[in-house]
């Protein structure tokens, strides 16, 4: 007897559903990695390492040195791409402090790639694109961050416009705040990808707030010092502005946490 394979992959459907179920959500090939980085103590560089396990071996895989920069204002990593064994991560460095003067902000972005053959890693990463943005910076500024898949919205405390950076692209589009001219308070998101960009730093009142969609689409704005919650990554009471239009008075540095990896 002739049995096809279209019937056979139908019968072993009927007889074990959770088989398919299991194979279409197979652990990606980074699954048991992640990459730690650190900063140095002036800010100008960031190292990483990659650690974790793969099958047959467990520890860390490799490092590297990102910069040197004139001041980290913020970072963070995106979703990871995978094509076969090998895993490709953008990581998003904005530099607050660039250029000549040290009052350019420039965003870097470097492609961390993972190619896992177990029981062994091999970790390499190279600078894939460096872009002035239409930002005030300066080693003291406040810088603002957000990655919601599809753009990077970057912001500081001396800007009264946002940059929106397409990532696929890297076209860039500026939106700017109130008729009083605040500045860049916070930027945040949620796991839906909903940003949304608070102004009134610098402003003595609580500005007023752009709110985008996941596609980068502005859908709403209006006054207040509204912002969202990750389900990811705890939001300090420092990170954003107040009803009364109190701003954060320290400047910190920004990391956001690994999405999980998504095929393409």
């Amino acid at each position: 007897m002739t049995v096809s394979l279209r019937s056979a992959l139908v019968g072993l459907a009927l007889l074990a559903p959770g088989l398919f179920t299991a194979i279409a959500r197979a652990a990606p090939p980074d699954a048991g990695l992640y990459t730690g980085y650190y900063l140095s103590s002036d800010r100008k560089d960031v190292t990483f390492i990659v650690c974790g396990s793969v099958p047959g071996s467990d520890g860390c895989y490799g490092s590297g040195l990102l910069g040197p920069f004139g001041h980290v204002g913020a970072m963070v990593e995106g979703n990871g791409k995978i094509v076969g064994s090998v895993v490709n991560h953008h990581i998003y460095v904005v530099d607050v402090a660039g250029g000549a003067s040290g009052t350019e902000v420039v965003l870097y972005s470097y492609t961390l790639t993972n190619t896992v053959n177990p029981p062994n890693d091999t970790v390499t990463y190279e600078l894939t694109k460096q872009l002035s943005l239409p930002l005030s910076g300066g080693k003291a500024v406040r810088c603002s961050l957000a990655d919601n898949g599809k753009f990077l919205f970057v912001g500081t405390d001396q800007s009264t416009s946002a940059a929106v950076v397409a990532k696929d692209g890297y076209a860039v589009t500026s939106y700017g705040g109130g008729s009083n001219n605040p500045t860049v308070a916070a930027i945040t998101t949620d796991n839906r990808g909903y940003v949304i960009v608070a102004f009134g730093a610098n402003s003595g009142g609580p500005g007023s707030n752009i709110d985008f969609d996941p596609d980068g689409t502005v859908f709403a704005d209006g006054g207040g010092a509204w912002f969202l919650v990750p389900t990811t990554q705890g939001i300090s009471s420092k990170d954003v502005p107040t009803l009364d239009g109190s701003e954060p008075a320290d400047t910190r540095l920004s990391i956001h946490l690994r999405p999980a990896t998504t095929s393409p």
